[in-house]
């Protein structure tokens, strides 16, 4: 199907590191599709990789979560994590409050595929 994208994405434990972490950053800026990334216990991942990562999901509105638990990173930067994509999660949570009350199911679902395409 040539309308596959990939939403959701774990590569939990396989040693990424802060160099990893940097590339994910880079791939983050321009993707449109992904929503989640877990990158959990990925032990090399220091606040540096962190940042790259923060800054790339303050600059991705479609970035609803992003799981770094087992990670070596502060508290600070993760509380700064959750805080950017909870928000992501609000404003697409809001965008689908406004859809007018006579919108079935299924184009609710339709609205939320498009809204994940902005």
């Amino acid at each position: 199907d040539e309308n596959c994208t990939l939403q959701e994405l774990q590569l939990s434990g396989n040693e990424a590191g802060d160099r990893g972490a940097r590339s994910f950053a880079n791939c983050l800026k321009s993707n449109e599709t992904l929503l989640t990334l877990g990158l959990c216990g990925e032990h090399g991942i220091t606040d540096f990789g962190a940042e790259e990562l923060l800054c790339a999901v303050k600059g991705n509105s479609k970035m609803q979560e992003l799981t770094l638990d087992g990670c070596e990173i502060s508290t600070e930067i993760i509380e700064e994590i959750d805080e950017r994509t909870l928000s992501n999660r609000m404003a697409v949570h809001n965008k689908l409050a406004k859809a007018p009350p006579e919108t079935s199911d299924i184009q609710g679902r339709s609205l939320l595929e498009e809204l994940q395409k902005e």
